[in-house]
């Protein structure tokens, strides 16, 4: 939007960069940091995944990537150099969701992603000044976050956006056949 306006007339600041020439040219990113990831512990609706929804949070400074009451399944091999899945699970299984606590957790581990890709070394120990300025960012973060409000899904939201050329893979033909008899 920079190119637009150099206004912003928005009730919260945006958090944005203009990154243009970032784009354009090549320059280096303005934006420093990457906010991967910013669940909040407490009640959270039924989803996919090992708790339902929840996974924690994850942060990204530089080469540093902090992650904070994941579930501790942090690396998978990719398929690319040889992994399989532990299992596979059908696209229509019905997963039963753990209780939450019972599920083992990393409080909270640091990675340099540039030396250490596959997150292996945990460097929390190592650097508990670089730990705790980023919880700080995190925790800023937490503050200027807007509560999700966990609505039910709506079922015409589907409808809706097919007719507006969207939809859900699958979901669309049931649509559409029905729409047909």
């Amino acid at each position: 939007m920079s190119r637009v306006t150099n206004e912003d007339n928005s009730p919260i600041p945006l958090d944005g960069h203009d990154v243009w020439d970032t784009i354009s040219l090549g320059k280096p990113s303005p934006r420093t940091e990457i906010l991967l990831n910013i669940d909040q512990p407490g009640p959270v609706p039924p989803g996919p995944g090992i708790l339902g929804g929840y996974t924690g949070v994850a942060l990204r400074v530089g080469d540093m990537k902090l992650l904070m009451n994941v579930p501790n399944v942090t690396w998978f091999k990719p398929p690319e150099i040889g992994g399989k899945p532990e299992r596979e699970i059908a696209l229509n299984a019905v997963i039963k969701n753990p209780d939450a606590d019972k599920v083992d957790k990393v409080v909270v581990a640091l990675y340099n992603i540039s030396a250490d890709a596959e997150e292996r070394e945990d460097l929390s120990k190592k650097f508990p000044d670089i730990v705790k300025k980023m919880q700080m960012r995190v925790n800023d973060y937490i503050k200027s976050s807007v509560k999700p409000l966990y609505e039910k899904s709506d079922p015409e939201a589907l409808k809706t956006a097919q007719k507006m050329g969207y939809g859900v893979l699958g979901e669309t033909e049931k649509l559409t056949d029905a729409s047909n008899e």
